[in-house]
């Protein structure tokens, strides 16, 4: 059988792995051999291919830069039908694209072909959420760094007023008793900011929160970035 992956190397691997992984479980005692096509010719598969069905019924090749290599490629299109009828496993990987007519074949004839793209970035992280916990366990310091953050990240103080209005409502729904309406990770902070304000105390500072946000709308209230740090910090005038 033939397994073929282009592209990016850390996904091709992964799938590699799960692939051997699958065969492993159902051929435990299949070796696993890996060639480089830099550095050894197409006649040193053939030759292993040969040799061993004396020692084992079936292996696991991973030919490294399959096609990256012309004589691989010439190879490999005149093989890949008989690759394909073959009970060893072949894994094939290269960062390039195969050329047609290659591509084609392997499309046809391999069990699995696939394309792997670049890695994704990792997004960055919602620094809004981290202000809201920070605020209701009593982190006032933490809540106002992780505000600044949010700022930079590009965050809008209307994203903020959203999160910190969501983790009340949870503090909220928990104190009714709807539990199953928290979830998990939002219980820690709804449990501390009913310790710490009470229920009325959560009630009064959703309601700030929402009257900061209205009057940020018109022409007679403060901006809403910052009402919202007089809120976070607790200034006497916010309550």
């Amino acid at each position: 059988m033939i397994f073929a992956f282009w592209g990016d190397r850390r996904k091709a691997l992964r799938h590699i792995r799960k692939l051997e992984a699958a065969a492993r479980a159902r051929a435990p005692e299949a070796p696993v051999r890996v060639i480089d096509a830099e550095e050894a010719p197409p006649s040193s598969l053939e030759a292993y291919i040969g040799a061993q069905g004396l020692f084992h019924e079936r292996s696991l090749v991973r030919v490294m830069g399959a096609w990256a290599i012309r004589e691989w490629q010439e190879w490999l299109s005149q093989h890949l039908p008989t690759l394909a009828g073959d009970a060893n496993w072949f894994l094939l990987w290269s960062e390039a694209e195969p050329a047609e007519p290659l591509k084609s074949l392997l499309l046809q004839h391999a069990k699995r072909a696939i394309a792997c793209g670049q890695e994704e970035e990792e997004r960055p992280p919602v620094h809004a959420f981290s202000v809201a916990r920070a605020w209701c366990e009593g982190r006032r310091s933490e809540a106002w760094a992780a505000l600044r953050r949010a700022y930079q990240q590009g965050e809008a103080a209307e994203q903020v007023v959203g999160a910190l209005l969501w983790q009340l409502r949870a503090a909220l729904a928990f104190s009714d008793g709807e539990r199953r309406e928290v979830p998990r990770h939002a219980l820690v902070p709804a449990r501390a900011a009913l310790a710490r304000w009470g229920k009325e105390g959560v009630l009064e500072r959703y309601r700030a929160l929402l009257a900061a946000y209205h009057k940020s709308r018109t022409e007679e209230g403060d901006p809403l970035d910052l009402a919202l740090e007089l809120i976070i910090l607790e200034h006497p005038t916010t309550l």
